[in-house]
């Protein structure tokens, strides 16, 4: 039984894996995952759900990878959607999203920021302004004069970032603006036979903002020509992929053979080790009185020492510490002696003897050995008298 109770680690490491694994369904999740199967505010069902609507009779295949690990030179006539929050490629992917799109492919990005390598990569100098939303609604316009100038209306965006085109560029095209400030927040780049569109407020592609404006979202998408989707589930703030444990475990094999030996192992350390084993008897060693060595140790200190009026003091010290045990009496007052005489029963000569040498003693700096013997045996008679020690003959 204490064997089990030793691996209370391993119950400990399931009990927090299927904590962790764990979904309460009755509370609603706000956090933005942008994922494809949440159907919670900020996920992408809904929009999932409608490419089939948006690109007819088009493949819409699911990328759960990094983008050095699929792309493909030789792919044309695709687009290629991101929609997300705080994507970051890195140098090398962007790079490569760039040559995706010259290829003769559309890259569509619905971020809330741009990394400056990215802008590099394609070869706009300006930054992005960002400013915080303090009104409650937002009001957003795509500059296509099909679209009439119509304005769609967005509550509880926060926080938005927009694009500071102070340089005219032909290759950079305005495609939405925010109508209250008249910034840039939607725009197209070309990239030879292709073109990346950037959009800086990838939350209104979510579950409560199709609800509100389906038309905008299905607007912005029609820039993309209809042909072939790749959609992306990879570079998600919330990445399943990354964040489940048994998933990045069926994705590795060398994690998921360690998991399972941790597992059986921990089985069949369970089933071994709960089988009773006796208990080793301890051996116990009889006591040994070791008071005479000690004696003798403390005698040849003083012995080697030769403090004979220390160790006169200390007699002198344990003869009134008995005494106030044996009959109460403290060495302060002043009928000391005639009180100890009187309830101790010893020879008032004794008495009188050991008087004169404890009253005595104060006058001396130090004794001679034959002063601390003779105090030693009066002390002696008096223990032996008053019935305190036998006497030794």
């Amino acid at each position: 039984m204490k064997r089990i109770k030793s691996l209370w680690y391993i119950w400990v490491i399931l009990f927090v894996i299927l904590v962790t694994n764990y979904k309460d369904q009755t509370i609603i999740n706000w956090n933005p995952t942008f994922e494809k199967e949440d159907k919670i505010p900020y996920g992408t069902f809904l929009l999932h759900e409608q490419l089939s609507a948006l690109f007819q009779d088009q493949e819409i295949d699911i990328l759960n990878e990094p983008i050095i690990d699929w792309m493909d030179d030789e792919l044309q006539n695709t687009n290629l959607l991101f929609i997300g929050n705080d994507i970051e490629f890195g140098e090398v992917a962007a790079e490569m999203l760039v040559s995706f799109a010259q290829n003769g492919n559309q890259v569509f990005i619905a971020n809330n920021s741009i990394e400056p390598d990215f802008y590099e990569t394609l070869g706009i100098l300006e930054t992005a302004n960002f400013k915080w939303n303090q009104d409650t609604i937002n009001t957003l316009q795509l500059v296509n004069p099909a679209f009439e100038g119509k304005n769609y209306i967005f509550n509880r965006l926060g926080a938005n970032t927009y694009f500071n085109l102070a340089n005219e560029d032909p290759d950079i095209t305005v495609l939405g603006i925010d109508a209250k400030s008249q910034l840039p927040n939607f725009i197209r780049v070309r990239c030879g036979e292709g073109a990346i569109f950037l959009h800086l407020n990838p939350e209104i592609f979510t579950n409560i903002y199709l609800g509100e404006s389906p038309e905008y979202i299905s607007r912005c998408l029609s820039y993309l020509p209809l042909q072939p989707v790749l959609w992306d589930e990879y570079y998600k703030p919330f990445n399943k992929s990354d964040s489940d444990v048994f998933q990045v475990l069926d994705r590795n094999d060398a994690l998921k053979y360690a998991w399972n030996i941790l597992v059986w192992g921990a089985l069949l350390a369970l089933l071994f080790f709960a089988k009773r084993k006796q208990r080793p008897v301890p051996v116990i060693l009889k006591p040994q009185n070791k008071s005479l060595e000690f004696l003798e140790t403390i005698g040849d200190l003083y012995l080697n020492q030769a403090d004979h009026i220390d160790m006169a003091k200390k007699k002198i010290r344990y003869f009134y510490h008995n005494v106030q045990l044996m009959y109460l009496l403290r060495e302060n007052e002043s009928d000391f002696w005639i009180n100890l005489q009187q309830k101790s029963g010893v020879d008032e000569s004794i008495l009188n003897k050991l008087k004169e040498i404890i009253l005595g003693l104060n006058e001396f700096k130090q004794v001679s050995p034959n002063f601390l013997l003779r105090l030693n045996n009066l002390l002696e008679e008096f223990y032996a008298q008053s019935g305190k020690y036998k006497r030794h003959e």
